[in-house]
């Protein structure tokens, strides 16, 4: 905080070897202006966090690549400072094109284009912090946004752990409704395990192993450096306490809980200032809270892997960086062989196998995808789609993956892969170059990006903007501050110019309209909620109207209709978001769905064969439906076709027979339930058959 006042108050002149000049003075504020903006998105994407969101990566895109566009003018106008471009940087500013050029050349941009916002996000985030890391106060704003974002989620989790966790289960009620509750993911969701706000415990463990290495490096920083970091996060409690208690009625409730945690916040700064160049013990034990919040949290999101991710990651890191790499290749070995033993002599706990079993059905889907397109893959976002038609009778329910590297592998085939890979190793060994001079930032960078690298192995951390945002930002400050890569391109002006009016255009031709399009949509849900359809309407047409080919908009708008009583339109948009999602069974249900309410229940006969051959090709996607099959036989049997109706019935009694048989997996029916819908069945086969 002190070398960030005292820089706004007397700045020295790049320009002219160390004196002070206006425009200097404005020139070294702008940045600090920008850096600034940049630390309040970081904060706003870890405060208002979630998986699968695709509304949210499209507004923190747009702020961003303005952020990084007004970076690289103050480059042009400013020949004394330029823009330097380390070897890492071209392998993240390539593993991002060759994202967008696979998305572009399989087409379906409209499934690609959540994941491709993400990944120009995230290189937006690295390429600022790469900037912004080169100046000493400049950098304090980041740790504090930082800092601030872990240990605000941090205590917001211990809250939750104390007061109870009805608010987190009311927001994810819906949740509970399209799935067995008796399953390892569901179960978790709905456990004493924290997940602060982000959408499941796991996730949140993912963002908290790769911010935990970093707090805990503070403890090595000169003390100047110490001081700015921690008291900066602890002032930011107080505004976010406020800002929750007057959004949050839980929280508003308890004003004795918010005065006392402002009050804690101002006693440890003010503790941390006296006890500036008198007393580093002093220093370093009132920052402590700093860690120990997120590593209490990190205990109670229960995420075994989490933990496991960490802590391999330090051992390896630390060990490698510290030349002792046979030593770190042996704990590997170790583990791996103490591992299969407690596999094959029965000792891991019923709960881990339940997931690593769960887990074992996404990884088989996606291995097949990839063996039926090795080269490019089945095309970025459409994982979810296809993962009905690869996955067995047994397997889980779900969109993800659950792994980086097999959801790359999936959606992007080898190149895709390849390119994540190699920009990672080509990071590590830049950002390692500097940790082995002895600095503790790169170093706990190193632990963060290993901890990210083994965690995506096994979860979606791939597919959570809270944690690649992070990471990406965090890898662009380390290559920075690591000091280890010399081979530096200097961008000229004429570069830095053509860079942000590249930039620019992104932003005008491709972020903004679709941004403005997912306004108008929240805007459509929000007035339909309200009951006012001619308003919801006239939304979701403009947000049709910016992204045409969108099927997502044009679900929603062909659903408005319907209910505004327009259903030839409807179906007439229902049937070319069918052509558009072809091997998807969601949207072939959709279509049919549609076709069977315009046949009044099968008594229009040709509407209702359309609506049975929609409903066959949903099947031929996702052939281990229950209530795919069920809703065959009961079509069937309403348009007077008995033999193929029983034959449907019978198809879904066998699979409900399989699937009482299953592990515990993701389901959208319990036991119980599948119990009394084998009841069902089976009465329905024998009043048929004595027809």
């Amino acid at each position: 905080m002190g070398q960030l006042w005292s820089t706004l108050k007397y700045i020295p002149s790049p320009l002219e070897g160390g004196g002070c000049t206006h425009s200097a003075r404005h020139y070294e504020r702008a940045w600090i202006a920008l850096c600034l903006a940049f630390g309040c998105v970081l904060l706003a994407r870890i405060l208002w966090c979630g998986v699968m969101a695709p509304e949210s990566n499209f507004f923190l895109l747009l702020p961003l690549s303005l952020i990084l566009a007004a970076a690289l003018i103050l480059c042009a106008l400013s020949p004394g400072d330029p823009w330097r471009m380390a070897t890492a940087d071209w392998y993240v500013a390539g593993f991002f094109v060759i994202i967008c050029l696979h998305a572009v050349v399989k087409g379906r941009t409209w499934l690609s284009a959540d994941f491709v916002a993400q990944m120009a996000g995230c290189t937006a985030a690295y390429f600022c912090a790469r900037r912004f890391a080169e100046r000493e106060a400049v950098r304090s704003v980041l740790w504090i946004a930082l800092f601030g974002g872990v240990f605000i989620v941090s205590l917001y989790a211990i809250y939750q752990s104390v007061w109870g966790l009805e608010g987190t289960r009311a927001l994810l009620g819906d949740l509970a409704k399209q799935g067995d509750r008796n399953s390892p993911f569901l179960s978790r969701v709905f456990s004493s395990a924290v997940s602060s706000t982000f959408f499941f415990p796991n996730a949140f463990a993912g963002y908290l192993i790769v911010m935990i290495p970093l707090i805990a490096s503070i403890f090595f920083w000169r003390e100047r450096d110490l001081f700015d970091a921690a008291a900066g996060t602890y002032l930011a409690v107080i505004p976010a306490a406020l800002i929750a208690g007057g959004l949050f009625a839980d929280l508003a409730a308890k004003p004795l809980l918010i005065a006392s945690l402002c009050a804690a916040v101002v006693a440890l700064v003010a503790g941390l200032k006296l006890a500036a160049g008198r007393n580093r013990r002093v220093m370093c034990l009132l920052c402590a809270p700093l860690l120990l919040a997120p590593v209490y949290a990190l205990w109670l999101t229960s995420s075994e892997g989490a933990y496991l991710a960490l802590v391999a990651s330090a051992l390896v890191i630390v060990l490698t960086i510290g030349g002792r790499q046979r030593l770190a290749a042996l704990i590997v070995l170790i583990a791996f062989l103490m591992g299969w033993a407690a596999f094959r002599a029965a000792a891991i706990p019923q709960g881990m196998l339940d997931s690593a079993g769960a887990r074992g059905d996404y990884w088989s889907a996606a291995a097949r995808m990839w063996r039926d397109n090795p080269l490019a893959g089945i095309g970025i976002g459409g994982f979810p789609g296809a993962y009905p038609l690869y996955r067995g009778p047994l397997a889980e329910e779900g969109r993800l993956a659950h792994s980086a590297y097999f959801s790359l592998a999936a959606e992007s085939g080898v190149f895709g892969l390849v390119a994540f890979l190699v920009m990672w190793g080509v990071l590590l060994a830049s950002i390692m170059r500097g940790a082995r001079c002895g600095g503790a930032f790169p170093t706990a960078v190193c632990v963060a990006i290993g901890a990210f690298l083994l965690h995506s192995a096994v979860d979606v951390d791939l597919h959570v903007p809270g944690i690649t945002f992070t990471i990406w930002v965090l890898a662009g400050m380390g290559v920075t501050m690591a000091a280890g890569d010399h081979r530096q391109r200097v961008l000229t002006r004429t570069a830095c110019v053509l860079a942000s009016t590249a930039v620019l255009c992104a932003i005008g031709a491709w972020v903004e309209p679709r941004a403005l399009a997912e306004r108008y949509r929240l805007e459509a849900e929000r007035c339909e909620r309200e009951g006012a359809g001619g308003e919801a309407a006239a939304a979701i047409q403009n947000a049709v109207s910016l992204q045409p080919g969108n099927a997502v908009y044009m679900s929603a708008h062909a659903g408005i209709l319907e209910r505004g009583g327009k259903g030839d339109r409807s179906l007439a948009m229902y049937e070319r978001i069918a052509g558009m999602a072809e091997g998807m069974p969601g949207y072939q249900f959709q279509l049919a769905a549609a076709y069977w309410r315009a046949s009044r229940e099968g008594m229009d006969r040709p509407r209702a064969r359309q609506a049975l051959a929609a409903l066959d090709r949903a099947i031929a996607c996702n052939p281990y439906d229950v209530d795919y099959l069920m809703l065959r036989g009961s079509w069937h049997e309403k348009t007077g076709n008995i033999p193929e109706a029983i034959n449907g019935f019978e198809q879904s009694r066998d699979l409900i027979a399989t699937l009482e048989r299953a592990p515990r997996r993701i389901r959208r029916h319990t036991t119980a339930e599948y119990g009394t819908l084998m009841s069902m069945v089976e009465q329905r086969i024998k009043e048929l058959k004595n027809r």
